[in-house]
C-alpha cells in the first residue's frame, strides 16, 4: 500500500524524537520525494494500527467461523430430531394399523393396567402360553425409552388427558400443548433437561380412527388432538464437535495472527532503515501475504466441505472403494469396508490374502476366476458372492472393479467398489419361498374344493330331492305350516348350492381350469329366455320387467350358454332384489360401432355411490347388505366379470344415488354369419311324474341318494329300477340285463 501525505501533513507528522529516525533521515538524503515521506510517517503508529486492525479482522473470522460451526452442528440435531420424530410418528402409525402387539408378559412389560377396559387385554394361546397387549402408547414408550439408553436421544407421547400418569408432560411440553391448542403445527426450541441442553421438537398427535380402541372411552374424537410426540435430542455430543473445530480454528488464527504480526515488525524496522521503495515492496509483499492466506484458508475449508460430501456420499450409499496394487499385492480400502467383513472400522488388516479368506468357500474359485479373467482379458469385473463373518453370519457383496495398464497393456492395478447386497439377496430369497408358498395354497386350495364338492352335493342333492317329493304326494298333501317349512328347506338347499357353484367356478377360473363351451348364439333369444325365468320372482316383488331388446333385430354371438345365462341371470336377480318395491327393472340391447353388442339392465332401486362402485367386484364383498334380509353371497358380480372377460366381454355399471344403476355387459358380435331360427318348443306334461316303461340301472354308494331314487322311481309307472353299490356289480349287472339307462354317480 502506498501512502502519501501533503506537505503541511508532512511538516505535523516529522517531529521525530528518537536518534534513529534522525540518523534515517540524515542517511537517505537525496532520495526523492516520496521516500522522504515514507521515512518521516510514523511507523509505530502505522504498525499499532495495522496490528489491532489485524487483530480485529482475524477476531471477527474466528467468531464468524466458530458461529458457523455452532449453527450448523444445531441444524444437524434439528435434523437429527426431525428423522427421529418421523421415525416413531411411522412406527405409532403402523402399530395403531395393526391395532397393536400381543407378547409375552414379562417385568419389562407386564399387563397394562390402563388397558384394563379392553376384554381381550390378555389371551391364551391354545397351546396355553399367556399374552398381552401393546397398545402404540405402551409400544412407543417401551421403543423410545430403550432408543435413550442406547443412543441419549428422549422420545415421549404426552397429552392433557392420560391414560398413563408416567406420560404427564414437563413443562416445556405443557407449553407446547397449549400452543397447539391455537393450532401450532410444530414446536423446537432449545431448552435444558436436567442440567443439559437439547433440541426439543414437538408436534401434535391426532385422534384416529385405530386409536378409538384405547382412547375412545376418554372422549377424544376422530380429528382431536389427542396431545402430542416430542424428540430431545442432546446437543452435548454436537457440542463436543464444535469445541474441538473452535480449538483448532483458534490455533488456526493465532498463528496467522502471530504471521502477521511478523509481518508488521518486519514492515516497522523495515521502513527505519530502508529506502521508501523497499518498504513499499515489503509492505505490498505483506499484503500479498495475506490475500494468499485467506485464499489459502477458502481452499482448504472447500476442500474440507468436499471431502465431507465425498464421506457423507459413501456413508450414504454404504459403499466401501478399494485399491490393488497387482505386483506387490498390496491393498488398500476405505473404513467402510472392514464392517463389511464383520470386523469395526480399521480392525481387518487390509491384505489380499484377508480379502480371500473372508470369501465363502464355495463361492471362493468364482471370485478368483473373475479377477484372473479381467486382469488377463480386460473382462468386466462385475460380480457378487457371499462373504463369511467372524460370528459365522454369511453376507452378501456386490463388486466392481477397473483394470489400470501401462503402454504396453500390463495390468499395474485394479481399482474399485464394493457395497453390501444381503438385504436384497434376502429379499429375493423370501420373494422366492413367498411364491412358492402360494403356489401350494393354491394347489391346496384347489384340491380342497373339488374334494369338498362332492361331500357338500351329496347330502345337499338328497335334502333337495326328499324336499321336492314332499310336496308331490296328491293323496297325502301337507298342511300349511308344513308346506312352509318345506319351502324353507327347499330355498336354504337352492341357496346353499348356488353358493356351492359359485365358490367352485371361482376357484376353477383362480387355477386357470374353467373351461368354455363356446356357441353360435342368439342373443335376442338368451335374454327372453333370462327374461322369462325371473318374471315370477319379479311379481312377488311387484316389480315390472320391461323388454325392450325383443322385437328388435338380434345379434348372433359366440358365448358359453351356460356362463353367459348365468351372467343375464345374476344381473337380473340382483336388479330385483336391491330395487324398490313396486319398481321397474328395462333391459334393452344395441350393436356398437367396431362388432360389439351392448346390453343393459337398468333398475328404480336406490344407487350405488362412487365410492363403493369399486368395490362391487371383490370377492364376498356385499357392501353392508349381508346384515339386510336381502339373500345373496358376494360372489356373483366377480365371477361374472370373469366369466364375460373369459368371454372377451366386458362388464361395468353407472349409478346415481336415490335414482337407479344400470349395469351393462358388452360382447363381440359374430360378423356376416346368417342369423339362427327361432326354434320353440313347448312341452305339456299331463302330471309330474309320466308313464316310461323301461329299465333304470342306477349305481350309488350313498344309502340316502338310493333312497330318494327309488321314491321318484316308484311313481313312475312302468319303470323298473335296480340298483347296485360298486362300480363292478354295476358293469356286471348292465351286460347281463342291458338296461335302457344306466344313472352313475360322478365319483
Amino acid at each position: 500500500m502506498r501512502v502519501a501525505k501533503s506537505q503541511t501533513d508532512q511538516k505535523e507528522m516529522c517531529i521525530m524524537t528518537d536518534d534513529a529516525s534522525t540518523e534515517l533521515l540524515s542517511d537517505n538524503a537525496g532520495k526523492s520525494d516520496i521516500s522522504e515521506e515514507y521515512k518521516r510517517v510514523p511507523v509505530t503508529y502505522i504498525a499499532i494500527a495495522v496490528l489491532l486492525f489485524w487483530t480485529f479482522l482475524l477476531g471477527i473470522t474466528l467468531y464468524w467461523n466458530i458461529d458457523n460451526i455452532r449453527r450448523e452442528e444445531i441444524a444437524m440435531a434439528t435434523a437429527e430430531a426431525r428423522a427421529n420424530w418421523n421415525k416413531d410418528q411411522v412406527f405409532r402409525a403402523w402399530a395403531s394399523k395393526h391395532g397393536g402387539f400381543y407378547v409375552t408378559p414379562d417385568s419389562r412389560t407386564p399387563p397394562s393396567p390402563y388397558l384394563a377396559h379392553l376384554p381381550d387385554r390378555d389371551v391364551v394361546t391354545r397351546e396355553g402360553k399367556k399374552l398381552t397387549l401393546m397398545n402404540p402408547a405402551y409400544m412407543m414408550r417401551q421403543m423410545t425409552e430403550e432408543f435413550e439408553q442406547t443412543y441419549g436421544i428422549k422420545g415421549r407421547i404426552t397429552a392433557k388427558v392420560l391414560l398413563n400418569p408416567n406420560n404427564a408432560p414437563d413443562e416445556w411440553e405443557r407449553k407446547a400443548l397449549d400452543q397447539f391448542d391455537k393450532g401450532v403445527k410444530e414446536i423446537i426450541e432449545l431448552a435444558d433437561i436436567d442440567g443439559e441442553s437439547y433440541v426439543r421438537l414437538m408436534k401434535p398427535m391426532v385422534m384416529e380412527k385405530s386409536c378409538e380402541k384405547c382412547h375412545g372411552h376418554l372422549g377424544f374424537k376422530v380429528g382431536d388432538i389427542r396431545g402430542g410426540i416430542s424428540v430431545s435430542v442432546p446437543l452435548k455430543p454436537y457440542m463436543a464437535i464444535v469445541s474441538a473445530t473452535s480449538k483448532s480454528l483458534i490455533l488456526d488464527h493465532s498463528v496467522v495472527w502471530l504471521l502477521g504480526l511478523a509481518g508488521i515488525i518486519v514492515f516497522s524496522v523495515s521502513a527505519r532503515k530502508r529506502e521508501a521503495e523497499r518498504l513499499e515492496f515489503q509492505r505490498e509483499r505483506t499484503e500479498n501475504y495475506r490475500i494468499l492466506m485467506q485464499r489459502f484458508e477458502v481452499r482448504t475449508e472447500e476442500l474440507r466441505e468436499s471431502e465431507k460430501r465425498f464421506k457423507r456420499s459413501h456413508d450414504f450409499a454404504n459403499i466401501g472403494t478399494w485399491y490393488w496394487v497387482v505386483k506387490t499385492g498390496e491393498i488398500n480400502w476405505s473404513e467402510h469396508i472392514s464392517p463389511m467383513f464383520g470386523y469395526e472400522a480399521g480392525m481387518l488388516e487390509t491384505t489380499f490374502e484377508n480379502f480371500l479368506n473372508t470369501i465363502h468357500t464355495d463361492d471362493e474359485k468364482m471370485v478368483t476366476d473373475a479377477l484372473n479373467d479381467c486382469l488377463e482379458n480386460n473382462s468386466e469385473y462385475d460380480i457378487e458372492y457371499r462373504i463369511v463373518w467372524p460370528n459365522g453370519e454369511i453376507h452378501w457383496l456386490h463388486a466392481q472393479g477397473d483394470v489400470g495398464r501401462d503402454d504396453k497393456g500390463t495390468a499395474l492395478n485394479m481399482l474399485g467398489i464394493v457395497n453390501d447386497v444381503t438385504k436384497r439377496k434376502q429379499a429375493e430369497d423370501d420373494l422366492r419361498v413367498a411364491k412358492q408358498l402360494s403356489d401350494e395354497a393354491n394347489k391346496a386350495k384347489s384340491e380342497f374344493l373339488s374334494s369338498m364338492s362332492h361331500e357338500l352335493r351329496t347330502p345337499l342333492n338328497a335334502i333337495l330331492g326328499f324336499g321336492e317329493l314332499l310336496g308331490y304326494f296328491p293323496d297325502q298333501p301337507l298342511s300349511e305350516q308344513q308346506q312352509n317349512c318345506v319351502n324353507h328347506i327347499k330355498h336354504g338347499g337352492e341357496h346353499l348350492l348356488d353358493l356351492i357353484n359359485e365358490v367352485l367356478d371361482l376357484a376353477k377360473i383362480e387355477a386357470g381350469k374353467m373351461e368354455l363351451s363356446l356357441e353360435t348364439l342368439q342373443a335376442q333369444e338368451i335374454v327372453s329366455e333370462c327374461t322369462d325365468l325371473v318374471q315370477t320372482l319379479a311379481e312377488g316383488r311387484r316389480i315390472q320387467l320391461i323388454n325392450k331388446y325383443c322385437g328388435t333385430e338380434s345379434a348372433s354371438i359366440s358365448v358359453d350358454y351356460k356362463r353367459i345365462k348365468q351372467i343375464l341371470l345374476n344381473l337380473l336377480s340382483n336388479a330385483i332384489k336391491y330395487n324398490r318395491e313396486g319398481g321397474t327393472i328395462t333391459i334393452d340391447g344395441r350393436e356398437l360401432p367396431g362388432g360389439r353388442l351392448h346390453i343393459d339392465v337398468t333398475d328404480t332401486g336406490f344407487g350405488i355411490s362412487k365410492d363403493n362402485i369399486d368395490k362391487l367386484f371383490t370377492p364376498f364383498n356385499r357392501l353392508g347388505a349381508e346384515t339386510s334380509d336381502i339373500a345373496g353371497t358376494g360372489i356373483g358380480l366377480s365371477l361374472s366379470k370373469k366369466l364375460i372377460e373369459m368371454m372377451k366381454g366386458e362388464i361395468g355399471l353407472d349409478s346415481t344415488v336415490g335414482k337407479g344403476t344400470t349395469f351393462w355387459i358388452e360382447l363381440p358380435v359374430i360378423i356376416d354369419e346368417a342369423r339362427l331360427e327361432e326354434v320353440t318348443e313347448e312341452t305339456q306334461r299331463s302330471s309330474i311324474f309320466p308313464d316310461i316303461p323301461g329299465t333304470l340301472l342306477y349305481v350309488e354308494d350313498n344309502l340316502t341318494n338310493q333312497r330318494l331314487m327309488e321314491t321318484i322311481v316308484n311313481n313312475i309307472s312302468g319303470l323298473d329300477l335296480i340298483v347296485e353299490s360298486t362300480a363292478e356289480q354295476g358293469i356286471k349287472k348292465a351286460c347281463e340285463l342291458q338296461p335302457d339307462l344306466i344313472i352313475l354317480d360322478i365319483n
